[in-house]
């Protein structure tokens, strides 16, 4: 049975400093950036699936952005709709959405504690800075637009 980890993007991004400051520019970026880090620290072999409020450009197999609906809305309709068929790790602090998981038999973990976790699988997550540069920044924005 595969193995999906559904964030509630908007929970965990904001907090972290560096995304939280990207995502008011640029919420692309932040969500594609959130994905490649989760993709660093998890097992290569889970499913990420990111939902986020609003609007971006940035629909992918890893990224949804809600549109019209709210990511809540759109969180718990997947887990209605899939955790029979696949097991699902819920990343959140939403107490609906941890509470319809947890319902569901799915795993939950708190938007802190995922965050506590993969800062611990590789120290040299501390040496990262807080912040990039203009130059860091619109050289990542040309790296994904390929």
């Amino acid at each position: 049975m595969k193995t999906t980890y559904l964030f509630d993007g908007n929970n965990v991004i904001h907090k972290i400093t560096s995304l939280r400051k990207q995502f008011r520019l640029n919420p692309d970026f932040a969500a594609k950036a959130l994905v490649e880090i989760c993709r660093s620290k998890l097992n290569k072999k889970v499913n990420i699936l990111l939902v986020i409020d609003g609007y971006g450009s940035s629909n992918t197999n890893s990224i949804i952005f809600s549109k019209e609906k709210t990511a809540d809305k759109i969180i718990c309709e997947y887990i209605e709709s899939n955790y029979l068929k696949e097991q699902i790790v819920v990343v959140s602090s939403d107490m609906e959405i941890l509470s319809k998981a947890k319902k569901c038999g799915c795993k939950i973990i708190s938007s802190e504690e995922f965050l506590k976790e993969i800062s611990k699988k590789n120290v040299k997550s501390q040496e990262k800075p807080e912040s990039i540069t203009d130059k860091e920044f619109k050289e990542f924005l040309e790296y994904f637009k390929q």
